[in-house]
């Protein structure tokens, strides 16, 4: 009968047995999607060609890679394509690497980069790097800077720059007119509430005033219910 095996057709064929039949060793032909000799086994879902002796796929659903076709070629692959053993692909503009999973930087004038290295030449203003891929420091005057190293000088009002000359660090918010040095952030004498070389530290809330010394941010006498 038809689903059973052996003489005495207690035991069931396997699901996977074309039509349900198999001979006396549960020997069958599979059905598409299932290997072994006895088709107990389900192929992977992506899976176009199983190879039940290597036990893994030879041939995956387009846009599909890896041993057992689980992994997604990436978004940057020339049609969605892939290689089934490594994933490596041709890009498409924008995107780089073996296998086109990284992004161009967003400075890239021609929308383009190296294959492998992602490096682009030149950036649009308002971006340095060999990949164009960092922005110019909010303080850099009209928002540009040197194309190699981000430098730019002198700062706009309310920033300053470290060694880098990058003038992407913010003037403390006890500064006078919000201004200070553009070459170390210095900015004495603070306004009321602040202390600092920078004037970048608050006062505490148990000074009187709420006003301290703009050196060591100490004051005297403590408000009622402040001690320290």
């Amino acid at each position: 009968m038809d689903g059973y095996f052996t003489s005495t057709c207690k035991l069931t064929c396997n699901i996977g047995c074309i039509n349900g039949t198999c001979g006396n060793w549960r020997n069958c032909t599979c059905t598409e999607g299932f290997w072994e000799d006895s088709c107990r086994f389900r192929s992977p879902s992506n899976c176009l060609i199983y190879n039940s002796y290597g036990s893994s796929c030879d041939s995956c659903f387009f846009g599909y890679w890896g041993f057992n076709c689980d992994k997604v070629c990436a978004e940057g692959c020339t049609l969605g394509f892939c290689s089934i053993n490594s994933g490596n692909c041709f890009c498409t503009d924008g995107v780089f690497g073996y296998n086109c999973d990284k992004k161009c930087g967003q400075g890239c004038q021609s929308g383009t980069c190296g294959r492998f290295d992602g490096l682009c030449s030149p950036c649009y203003a308002g971006f340095y790097g060999n990949k164009c891929d960092t922005k110019c420091g909010v303080g850099c005057p009209s928002g540009l800077c040197n194309p190699n190293d981000g430098s730019c000088f002198p700062c706009i009002n309310g920033y300053w720059s470290t060694e880098r000359g990058r003038c992407d660090m913010k003037c403390g918010d006890g500064c006078q007119q919000g201004r200070c040095d553009t070459s170390n952030g210095n900015c004495l004498p603070c306004v009321s509430g602040y202390w600092g070389n920078k004037c970048n530290n608050s006062c505490s809330e148990g000074c009187p005033n709420g006003v301290c010394s703009v050196w060591d941010g100490s004051c005297s006498p403590c408000k009622d219910g402040y001690w320290g």
